[in-house]
């Protein structure tokens, strides 16, 4: 059986995202992991074979602390580590309680990133109910669960977690943005492609890192017009100090190439090298349809 590890615990939106990866099928296990530097850790002990992590949302955009793990994991341990397939799901918080009127909650329990998600909902009805933070929004629903009544404990999870925990919904989408996304990565030692609900003939995506050899004005414009010399098309950048000498960044890139089939990137990756002290690409992926639900035109 194929080890799968993800964000735990049971009913977590990575939860989710590793079931549509990945489905119900007897040929995988899902196993709930207890951080995303565990889900780093795990794949690279080579105790199972894939790794699902969160890695930006659609509100409240990146990740860092699996930026993070990547910058660590690249700059420190060398890692061969790859993203091998992206999954989106939809967000939809809900409030999660035993308690049946809202006057009557004294704590909301919730993963940091969902408060920045339900602030107009917050700010109508949750104004000075004390907000405690947990590890998961599905341990939030765990906690809102185990408590009596009468403590007044309640939660914002995902509908999901309302079934794995058996707590009722108070309040359903407390979400501010009822197409609020969250973009997962699936990682794995293996650099290939794996199953996905994509097509051949769909978009592929290559992830890549690097970090500039000089900190001069025009090196990063320099090192990213090579992408445009070659009719690439980049689709985000993000930059985290690289933690070798201050003021340093490593760059993560997105664009529209395919790693192992398109004969530019080769030539591509040497003219960085020119710039670069050091630049690695992190894996290569069929674009995800569920990427277009919401862009016209597409």
């Amino acid at each position: 059986m194929i080890k799968v590890g993800y964000l735990g615990p049971e009913g977590t939106y990575t939860h989710q995202a590793a079931i549509q990866q990945f489905g119900n099928s007897e040929e995988y296990e899902l196993l709930p992991l207890s951080s995303i530097n565990d889900c780093f850790e795990r794949l690279n002990n080579d105790e199972i074979k894939y790794s699902v992590v969160p890695f930006e949302n659609s509100t409240n955009g990146q990740v860092m602390f699996t930026y993070d793990l990547f910058r660590e994991w690249l700059i420190n341990n060398e890692s061969q580590m790859h993203v091998v397939a992206e999954q989106f799901v939809s967000i939809h918080h809900n409030l999660l309680s035993k308690v049946k009127d809202i006057s009557k909650i004294k704590k909301i329990y919730t993963h940091p990133q969902a408060w920045g998600q339900c602030t107009n909902w917050l700010k109508q009805y949750a104004s000075g109910i004390q907000k405690i933070d947990s590890s998961s929004t599905s341990k939030a629903a765990e906690i809102a669960k185990e408590a009596n009544e009468e403590d007044g404990i309640a939660a914002i999870a995902s509908s999901y977690a309302s079934t794995v925990h058996d707590i009722p919904i108070l309040y359903p989408h407390v979400e501010n943005n009822s197409t609020n996304t969250t973009r997962f990565l699936i990682l794995s030692k293996e650099n290939n492609y794996i199953n996905t609900a994509s097509s051949d003939e769909d978009k592929k995506l290559t992830v890549l890192a690097f970090i500039l050899k000089n900190n001069e004005p025009g090196e990063l414009v320099k090192t990213l017009n090579v992408l445009s010399d070659y009719g690439i098309d980049m689709t985000s950048i993000t930059s985290r100090p690289s933690l070798i000498q201050s003021w340093q960044y490593i760059f993560f890139i997105e664009f529209y190439a395919d790693y192992f089939n398109d004969g530019r990137i080769k030539t591509i990756l040497e003219e960085f090298d020119l710039t670069c002290q050091k630049s690695i690409v992190l894996g290569c992926f069929s674009r995800n349809q569920s990427y277009y639900k919401d862009i016209p035109n597409k």
